[in-house]
């Protein structure tokens, strides 16, 4: 039963992709993004159900609490641990795809867009719990980690832009 909202998530991430993809006309360059967030999206799913972890990391100690069967920790960035590096890490590609996607964002909605991916895993992760015991913690650190690491994703391809790789962005980039 642990595999169905893997599924689901999976399958949806792809209904979404065809819809983007057949939107319009895309360039062969802007394909490549486009296929190359598909699999990243796809990896994400797989990774929020399933994560591997970085051996290099020691694990650490939160007070858990729960709510039904789900575990949760609301206490933000108090006990630091290895997966706050391992979620910055996996998002930092969603900033990128972000700023390919949508380069001309204002403050309040740059915000609103790097907590969106940390919010959706979370909730996924939530109602998973709900429905199939995944047995998975519902992490405040982690709404952090990921929203960090959209925004630096995204801060780093802006700070790109001002190199040779210019010509190189604006091909791949989905706005144009």
């Amino acid at each position: 039963m642990t595999w169905i909202p893997v599924l689901v998530l999976c399958l949806l991430v792809i209904v979404s992709f065809k819809r983007i993809y057949f939107f319009k006309k895309w360039t062969s360059w802007q394909k490549i993004t486009l296929y190359s967030a598909l699999v990243y999206s796809i990896t994400v799913v797989w990774l929020t159900f399933y994560p591997a972890g970085m051996a290099f990391f020691a694990g650490s100690y939160k007070p858990i609490k729960y709510f039904g069967n789900v575990a949760y920790n609301l206490v933000a960035l108090k006990y630091f641990d290895g997966g706050f590096v391992e979620n910055v890490l996996m998002t930092v590609p969603a900033g990128v795809y972000l700023r390919l996607a949508k380069p001309k964002l204002s403050s309040v909605q740059l915000i609103g867009w790097t907590l969106l991916p940390g919010l959706a895993i979370e909730s996924c992760q939530f109602i998973s719990d709900m429905v199939v015991n995944l047995q998975r913690v519902v992490d405040i650190d982690d709404l952090c980690a990921n929203t960090l690491g959209v925004l630096l994703g995204f801060v780093l391809l802006q700070l790109l832009e001002r190199t040779s790789l210019k010509k190189l962005i604006i091909k791949l980039s989905l706005a144009n």
